[in-house]
């Protein structure tokens, strides 16, 4: 921890508490960043780490833009037609919050999720993604004849609607599942092969 402080700007003896450090935040976020980088300079070239780090810096350095924090407060302001928080009544502040989460967000953060698993099948049907046998059969079992990507594409729409009909979500279920077997066999074989 000393080292860190070391690396902070602006920091002073508290005048609330004797023998205690004043130490800014935003100042301790960036000598922590600051840490990272002298640490893993070779570790972050090696697994591309630098990436990450200046997102992590962007975030620290613009909160209002780039931190979760920013972006949420903007999607309830933009809902409630504002420009600051202290520019609406708590209560119009929070019921505006609850819709944002409850819709906006909620269909964000499922899209985004489709998506992912949506690329992940492609590169299971285009055959680049290993599949254990047990795996493959089970697969076949759920999708039948379709193609895994083409049945997650063809339930988004119903998906965000809320609206999907019991059997398609059994089957994305029993999916998931396969996909997460797979996962842990794929995982479970690398391991072996390290040793």
């Amino acid at each position: 921890m000393g080292r860190i402080i070391a690396r902070t700007a602006n920091v002073q003896a508290s005048s609330r508490y004797p023998g205690y450090l004043e130490i800014r935040t935003q100042d301790y976020m960036r000598a922590l960043i600051d840490t990272i980088k002298a640490d893993s300079d070779d570790l972050a070239e090696s697994i591309n780490l630098r990436e990450l780090i200046s997102d992590l810096e962007q975030r620290i350095e613009n909160p209002a833009e780039n931190s979760a924090l920013g972006r949420i407060t903007e999607g309830i302001l933009k809902k409630a037609g504002a420009r600051s928080p202290l520019g609406i009544s708590a209560d119009e502040f929070n019921l505006c919050a609850e819709e944002y989460y409850r819709v906006e967000l909620r269909e964000k953060h499922i899209g985004e999720a489709l998506d992912l698993l949506f690329r992940e099948l492609e590169s299971i049907d285009r055959g680049s993604v290993k599949l254990d046998p047990g795996a493959r059969a089970a697969l076949q079992s759920v999708l039948s004849t379709r193609s895994a990507s083409g049945f997650i594409r063809s339930m988004k729409h119903q998906v965000l609607r809320g609206d999907l009909p019991l059997l398609y979500i059994v089957s994305m279920i029993q999916l998931l599942l396969v996909l997460l077997y797979n996962d842990m066999k794929n995982f479970s074989a690398a391991g072996e092969g390290d040793k």
